[in-house]
């Protein structure tokens, strides 16, 4: 299993799964190396989406991590 290190952004709703007193952008050592490894990480409930940009592409959960990838996690937006 790799482990990847990866600078991560949290935005909007999703901070609230940050671990205490953690900045919104930190690096974070990935066991597993994909976007879905990522996500596991932080206690979001089943079935809430997370959407995923890595470098400034949205991109699927199933992405491979590379070493110092920008990686922003956020909850989908609803308004209108």
């Amino acid at each position: 299993m790799e482990t990847v290190e990866v600078f991560v952004t949290l935005h909007g709703d999703i901070r609230r799964f940050r671990p205490k007193n953690a900045p919104d952008r930190a690096p974070m050592a990935v066991p597993g190396g994909r976007v879905a490894d990522l996500v596991a990480l932080f206690p979001v409930p089943a079935g809430e989406p997370v959407v995923v940009a890595v470098n400034n592409e949205m991109v699927p959960h199933d992405t491979p991590l590379r070493a110092g990838d920008e990686v922003l996690l956020s909850t989908p937006m609803e308004g209108g």
